[in-house]
């Protein structure tokens, strides 16, 4: 009822595009943010099939909603939608109210123009961990002191940090991941889990701790 009686939710259009596989397949994607962040909010896509012909002549398709650690994202389609044609504009409503329309532009556009001849790159050659690059930011200030400053910023953060995981098995139906609960960098990179095989018959599955070493005794049948 609450649903029904609340006002429209206004929608963000993210992204509106289409592309070209390298088999010449036509696909079309879509990322659009409600601001009713509420998980029945559904939101639906119908799009054209090129320049001049009728709204909804290209398809429907209703969107996921996306969200990342618990928190409410955006809208998006699970996967690119294959196409016939190169949509010109694609309207999304949502079961709130809301509606917006907007033209679907090419992935990544044109061909671009080369750079001027001022134009440097190359600073970036490989994968950087994070040491690396703030090494490599620091040099770049020293070799140009005069267009660069680093500023360093009052409050530190979290950085690209993550819980330690480990993978067991290679066959898919018997593959398994163990995840930490604290972050790698607080300790989650110190855990260790072993595999044991027991050697008998008829042995029970069991898991034990020490710390933060975690040993499981394997089953076995008869």
């Amino acid at each position: 009822a609450a649903t029904a009686t609340a006002a429209a939710d206004t929608l963000t259009p993210l992204r509106a595009e289409w592309f070209t596989s390298t088999d010449d397949r036509r696909f079309l994607s879509v990322e659009v943010k409600s601001s009713a962040t509420d998980a029945e909010t559904v939101l639906t896509a119908t799009w054209d099939s090129g320049r001049g012909t009728p709204p909804g002549s290209g398809g429907t398709a209703t969107l996921s909603r996306f969200t990342d650690a618990g928190q409410y994202m955006y809208h998006r389609f699970d996967h690119p939608l294959p196409v016939t044609q190169a949509p010109s504009r694609v309207t999304i409503k949502s079961s709130r109210g809301g509606s917006v329309t907007v033209p679907v532009t090419k992935w990544l556009g044109e061909r671009r123009t080369p750079p001027g001849r001022h134009y440097v790159s190359d600073f970036v050659d490989h994968y950087m961990d994070p040491t690396e690059v703030t090494g490599r930011i620091t040099a770049l200030a020293a070799e140009f002191p005069g267009i660069t400053q680093i500023v360093d910023l009052p409050y530190r953060t979290n950085g690209y940090r993550r819980a330690a995981q480990a993978q067991f098995g290679t066959v898919p139906a018997s593959t398994f991941h163990v995840t930490s609960k604290a972050y790698g960098s607080q300790g989650g990179n110190d855990v260790s889990v072993a595999l044991v095989k027991p050697g008998t018959a008829s042995a029970p599955l069991t898991v034990s701790t020490g710390g933060r070493d975690v040993v499981v005794n394997l089953a076995t049948d008869a």
